[in-house]
């Protein structure tokens, strides 16, 4: 929020979520930015755009409308946090999107990186797994969404008392 108010004295921003044409705005303005940038590209480069969950299908029709349907190339999963981070009350989000776009998909020729010895190393095969390499990752959560909203803690019932079916839920290390 801008901070602006209106003369009725409720808050005003520029382009607010509820405005319904929130999307559009956001559009807009990409539009011509992204228009200079296809035209900035080499005949055989590639465009790639990041974007999350609430605007990919909408970035995705501005792209192959300015690049062509023809010229898309890949819509990326990254995953940009390891571990569920259970702050929200419905999903986790813990990846973007890349979009890719090739100026001119005939004259685009995508080889791929070899991996440096460096990221090899970062692997091993303990088990021998007949797969090959593989690393483990963090597989930690955090405590649920409502229990961090929770207004006031209230202390854990004394040792040997049974709980109370319609009591709260108690989480060992959230307890005041």
């Amino acid at each position: 929020m801008t901070g602006q108010v209106d003369a009725g004295g409720q808050l005003t921003s520029s382009n607010s979520e509820s405005s319904g044409r929130f999307h559009t705005a956001w559009l807009n303005m990409m539009y011509p930015r992204l228009r200079l940038a296809r035209n900035l590209l080499r005949e055989d480069g590639i465009l790639w755009v990041s974007v999350d969950d609430r605007e990919v299908h909408h970035l995705k029709m501005v792209l192959s409308e300015l690049f062509g349907e023809e010229n898309f190339l890949a819509q990326i999963t990254w995953q940009r946090a390891y571990s569920p981070v259970n702050l929200k009350s419905t999903f986790s989000e813990n990846h973007d999107f890349v979009l890719c776009y090739a100026k001119n998909i005939e004259k685009v020729v995508v080889r791929g990186l070899k991996r440096s010895e460096e990221a090899n190393a970062r692997y091993s095969n303990p088990d021998d797994d007949p797969r090959g390499p593989w690393k483990s990752s963090d597989l930690s959560v955090g405590p649920p969404a409502d229990l961090i909203r929770a207004p006031a803690r209230k202390r854990r019932p004394a040792h040997g008392t049974p709980p109370d079916p319609a009591g709260p839920i108690w989480w060992p290390g959230f307890v005041s």
